[in-house]
């Protein structure tokens, strides 16, 4: 890994070797994981009061948490504080070849194999359809305006 000001440029066999293969930070313990088949089945099942939100979102639902169950922290300062927000750092990655790609467009093109060839997924038999019911969950929530979606019986996962 090069790092030039704000450009950090990753070694393609790096990357895959030593971050995703590994299963480092996000990798180990990300969606499938979280939001596993049991969890769809019994939020389905039991229809609790649950909203999922963007993590950009997180002051607007400490307001409305605040205004309805903590009046007294409503003067209170937003929550979020994000140190590197002007720390703009473009990640590539290095192809065996020598040619750069952008970190989000590679992602965006080897996302299925990665996930297929290092075993990222669910191990049940149901797991194509819990990631596919989670893609859909993340395509309603950043549908919405406000990014905030709560789940009901309606809900299209």
């Amino acid at each position: 890994m090069t790092i030039d000001g704000p450009r950090c440029v990753l070694n393609e066999n790096d990357l895959i070797n030593r971050i995703i293969k590994p299963k480092i930070r996000e990798i180990q313990m990300g969606s499938p994981k979280l939001l596993s088949c049991d969890v769809y089945r019994a939020m389905e099942d039991n229809l609790p009061r649950l909203v999922f939100v963007h993590y950009k979102q997180a002051n607007k639902l400490m307001k409305v948490l605040a205004k309805h169950h903590c009046p007294k922290m409503l003067n209170h300062k937003d929550v979020e504080l994000n140190v590197g927000a002007e720390n703009e750092i473009e990640a590539i990655v290095k192809l065996k070849g020598g040619e750069e790609i952008g970190l989000d467009e590679w992602l965006e093109a080897k996302r299925d194999l990665i996930e297929f060839t290092y075993e990222l997924r669910e191990s049940s038999k149901f797991a194509k359809t819990c990631q596919s019911k989670t893609r859909n969950m993340e395509d309603d929530l950043f549908g919405c305006d406000d990014e905030i979606l709560e789940i009901t019986r309606y809900t299209s996962f």
